[in-house]
């Protein structure tokens, strides 16, 4: 665009180019969720340009709407799946309150804590709120949860049936789930695997990973191992997940224990569900939306023993070889988890057994 000399045209013509340059400014126009999928619109035209501090509360007002757009989703999801099965009903909570359950009384809040879903950090946040433990305070994985275990309120030890029905009704509730596989593919690589670095990992592989050899080895083989536990310790995922699905001994232990029975989700209206895929924006927005973020940060994930279990690489490493008659026993017993808090069947007839929503 050519500006003339004429002294009329110059004052008009400053502000043309100013539009342009406006208009070409590297503004966001839409969000996406984890799937790729755009779910809030485009930012509205801008009318004028205000202060940064302007511009990022309009944008944080946008991606907190978004956020609440993914939660509604969600939400909706897990009701819609739990009316179409009948599952529980409330009347179950009250007659039988899962033990995972811990409330946050100045926060009202309440918490379903699953293992190998950061169970541990929200743990720890919930002793520093409590004041049971101070910001700097120093406890190993072990000690943090059962400290925790001991002081932090639970739903099931409320006597008062009118306290009972507060929490029902008006805390928010919530949990964070994971893809199945990724989280039997955590315990096993943070317990069981010959190369963990896990403090108590010998407690884990002589105990469990014993058993396991011994299940599903040749005697002779099991003996050679129990001979020289420590150099011949070598327990394989797959004959880990081949134990975890086995259909005749449905093995109970909290480390993968479905979601489901855990948290009794049909039961409890819960009201945010994170996912172990998307943490750091799940986590920022809950933080955020019950205030906590005005006085505390999120602890570090060092004490929930990360093992880089949700990535597509690594799932497909340790899934591709896994007989699929194991897979589909190790989805059997996953079933609720995966049609509840939306991640797809695993494609078993062409190998695709990670879906492409983990993030690599």
């Amino acid at each position: 665009m050519e500006c003339r000399s004429r002294k009329l045209l110059v004052i008009p013509c400053i502000l043309v180019l100013g539009l342009v340059a406006l208009n070409g400014s590297r503004y966001p126009t839409s969000f996406s969720n984890e799937s790729g999928k755009v779910i809030f619109g485009k930012y509205p035209a801008l009318k004028s340009v205000g202060t940064n501090t302007e511009m990022e509360t309009s944008h944080q007002h946008d991606w907190m709407k978004e956020q609440e757009d993914i939660q509604y989703q969600r939400v909706e999801l897990l009701k819609k799946g739990c009316i179409s099965k009948q599952y529980e009903s409330h009347e179950f909570l009250g007659i039988h309150p899962p033990p995972s359950l811990f409330i946050v009384p100045t926060h009202r809040m309440m918490y379903c804590a699953v293992p190998k879903i950061a169970s541990s950090s929200w743990k720890h946040l919930f002793l520093i709120v409590g004041r049971y433990v101070g910001v700097n305070s120093k406890l190993n994985q072990n000690k943090l949860n059962t400290y925790a275990s001991k002081v932090l309120p639970r739903f099931s030890n409320l006597k008062n049936k009118t306290e009972k029905e507060d929490v029902i009704d008006s805390y928010l509730k919530f949990l964070f789930v994971r893809h199945p596989f990724s989280r039997v593919l955590s315990v096993f690589k943070n317990k069981l695997d010959p190369n963990t670095k896990f403090e108590r990992a010998s407690h884990w592989q002589r105990h469990l990973g014993m058993s396991i050899i011994k299940r599903y080895r040749k005697l002779v083989d099991y003996k050679k191992v129990a001979r020289n536990f420590k150099k011949n310790y070598d327990l394989k995922f797959e004959e880990f997940v081949k134990f975890v699905g086995d259909p005749k001994l449905k093995p109970r232990n909290g480390h993968w224990n479905e979601v489901y029975g855990t948290c009794r989700p049909c039961a409890v209206s819960y009201n945010f569900i994170g996912k172990i895929e998307t943490m750091t924006t799940d986590v920022e927005y809950l933080m955020k939306k019950t205030k906590l973020a005005d006085d505390y940060k999120f602890p570090s994930m060092s004490l929930s023993s990360p093992t880089n279990s949700s990535g597509k690489k690594t799932m497909e490493s340790y899934y591709k070889d896994i007989p699929v008659q194991d897979l589909q026993n190790l989805y059997r017993r996953y079933t609720l988890d995966f049609k509840l808090f939306g991640y797809p069947k695993p494609d078993f007839v062409n190998g695709k057994i990670v879906p492409d929503l983990i993030n690599t």
